[in-house]
């Protein structure tokens, strides 16, 4: 059969002059189409972390409550612990005081401390005056004392000496 119409062959130079100007539409379409989808994808990442940061947060601030609830307990109960021990070696002081100052032949029966006023009453019993008159000489050359006095001295039926001293001690 005879053609009419003749066939034109293309080269291969028409058909890419042809295809290329699609190809670039078709991308062009294709990175806008990307650039809407990463920053869609970018604005649920960021919405995603401010919620994640709301989350932890919260956490954190319940988590620093409840540690700051427990340091200020632990710092009420380690003052009430250093007041009681500052007191304690107040009286620590006053014993090993005594212990150390207290004549071989003076005993006493009967001890009053008053941390408050800093001040100690003691009762007792000297073999002799001499005895007391000694306890006395060191008791008030001792620096941890401001001032000593004897109130009531009194001679017992066994011929021991009674007293009562009264102590100032320094601050």
């Amino acid at each position: 059969m005879v053609q009419v119409i003749p066939k034109t062959t293309r080269s291969p130079r028409e058909t890419i002059q042809r295809i290329v100007p699609w190809i670039s539409i078709l991308l062009v379409i294709i990175i806008i189409g990307l650039y809407f989808w990463f920053n869609y994808q970018l604005t649920i990442a960021k919405e995603t972390y401010d919620k994640a940061s709301n989350e932890l947060s919260a956490a954190q601030s319940e988590a620093d409550k409840e540690l700051e609830t427990r340091i200020r307990l632990f710092k009420e109960r380690t003052r009430d612990v250093f007041e009681l021990l500052n007191k304690r070696l107040l009286t620590s002081n006053v014993f090993n005081f005594l212990e150390a100052n207290v004549h071989p032949d003076v005993y006493f029966d009967n001890l009053v401390f008053n941390q408050g006023s800093r001040t100690l009453e003691l009762s007792g019993v000297a073999i002799d005056y001499k005895n007391l008159g000694e306890q006395m000489s060191v008791l008030d050359n001792e620096d941890f004392i401001n001032n000593i006095t004897l109130n009531r001295v009194q001679l017992n039926p066994e011929g021991n000496v009674g007293f009562n001293f009264e102590i100032e001690l320094a601050k």
